[in-house]
């Protein structure tokens, strides 16, 4: 692991708050965390054409839901 990849401290300002709040992280403005980046796994053919298979078209008004649906499902599904 380099430098880069270590985890990093930081204090919470209100649109990091609103952010991770909205990603289902409980912060509040002033509060000290550590924050990593890490990889998403490799997805295999049968992973990929699972996803493929389950997700079908939709119209909606929320404007980054196609962005957002695997992160939604993933919390949905509690992976």
């Amino acid at each position: 692991m380099s430098a880069a990849d270590a985890p990093q401290e930081l204090v919470v300002d209100g649109p990091l708050a609103d952010e991770l709040e909205r990603r289902g992280v409980h912060v509040h403005a002033g509060d000290r965390v550590q924050l990593q980046l890490v990889s998403e796994p490799e997805r295999t053919d049968e992973q990929s054409a699972a996803w493929n298979a389950f997700v079908g078209s939709f119209t909606s008004n929320e404007p980054d839901l196609a962005e957002r649906s695997e992160e939604i499902l993933r919390a949905e599904l509690g992976r």
